[in-house]
């Protein structure tokens, strides 16, 4: 979700104890997901996430901050997780 937080925020703190950040242990952690249109701006790191609870386990999590045509679909690049099920 677009949580406009840092990890170093008591919001993540509290989300993160509860549930998985599907993008804990990855390599897209320092990809800053705000990008402003490509205006300059500050580096905001990652503000965009996505937390799933114990019945997933990630597979993978990847920030999206490709522009077809050159164009920007969003101020925040789209973050998405393959997940699957974990069997009882």
């Amino acid at each position: 979700g677009d949580l406009n937080f840092a990890p170093d925020d008591a919001s993540y703190r509290i989300l993160s104890a509860a549930l998985q950040d599907t993008a804990a242990g990855g390599t897209d952690t320092a990809i800053d997901t705000f990008n402003a249109f490509g205006k300059p701006v500050a580096a905001s790191g990652r503000i965009d996430y996505i937390f799933v609870n114990g019945q997933f386990q990630v597979r993978s999590q990847t920030v999206h901050s490709e522009r077809p045509e050159g164009r920007y679909a969003s101020d925040h690049y789209a973050v998405s997780a393959v997940v699957g099920r974990v069997q009882p």
